[in-house]
């Protein structure tokens, strides 16, 4: 996809994260303010510059005037933890388009403090017990244990690297290391997924600022350029996992991203994912 319209049109100038735990003094809207701070005081730039707003979990409007912004392009999206990509791609969107100069991108959940449960609503798939997202991942799981011959063992791999990784990072809420005995004796969330298996629930904010590329040359850092995204949606199947498990759109995706910003998937040394 050569001359991708949107390549390193727009870039990350800023970011801001606060520490994550139990915070009962404040709320998920004083978090997504003190990351917003963080993020400002990283690239230099003031509320009055902010004329575009995208906020996850929390209302645009409360946010809004606490802050006392009064954006032209604003937008509350889904709490699904996808949506930190698509916020993403809708403000890179949003400033090539001309709708806003500067768009702050703000995240704030007070999920521990406020004992907050992910399980238990209604949904499609409710009477069945499909009520959480751990019981439509338990499904998923069993199905691919089926077919592949996976194991609980397997997962307990992934879930010691990740408490790894976790203790490389001095800001992180569980650095403790564990073992795969310790994976494997831990109890039963949804079988066949165990608690280790399971991300945890804190308290916490995120912010970061976007701009033009023009923009971005008179702020105080370098800035991060936004060379390629893409997206697949795929609603072909009714039934929780399909029966592929969207590998075909994450195929597409793939290629997508790599043909639009212009480089071979060997040129990356780095990887991240968003965080829930």
């Amino acid at each position: 996809m050569a001359g991708w319209s949107m390549r390193d049109k727009t870039c990350i100038v800023g970011v801001g994260t606060t520490e994550y735990g139990s915070f009962p003094e404040t709320d998920a809207y004083g978090l997504g303010v003190k990351a917003l701070n963080l993020a400002l005081e990283d690239c230099g730039l003031g509320y009055e510059d902010i004329d575009g707003l995208i906020v996850n979990r929390i209302a645009y409007d409360r946010f809004s005037q606490i802050t006392n912004i009064n954006p032209q392009y604003m937008l509350a999206t889904e709490a699904h933890g996808r949506f930190s990509a698509v916020s993403l791609m809708l403000a890179a969107q949003a400033l090539a388009a001309g709708a806003a100069n500067v768009v702050a991108l703000v995240y704030g959940n007070n999920g521990k403090s406020s004992r907050l449960q992910y399980g238990g609503g209604d949904s499609l798939w409710a009477p069945w017990g499909l009520t959480s997202p751990g019981a439509s991942h338990a499904m998923m799981f069993r199905k691919h244990m089926a077919e592949f011959g996976t194991t609980s063992e397997d997962l307990a791999h992934v879930a010691v690297a990740f408490r790894k990784h976790a203790a490389l990072n001095p800001a992180a809420v569980m650095r403790k290391p564990i073992t795969v005995d310790e994976h494997q004796a831990s109890r039963f969330i949804c079988e066949p997924l165990r608690l280790l298996d399971y991300c945890l629930i804190n308290d916490g904010g995120v912010a970061w600022i976007m701009t033009t590329a023009e923009r971005a040359k008179d702020l105080k850092k370098k800035p991060v350029y936004v060379s390629g995204y893409a997206r697949q949606d795929d609603f072909s199947h009714a039934s929780i996992p399909a029966p592929d498990y969207w590998y075909p759109s994450l195929r597409k995706v793939a290629g997508d991203v790599y043909g639009r910003a212009g480089i071979a998937r060997e040129a990356l040394d780095g990887a991240t994912r968003p965080a829930r």
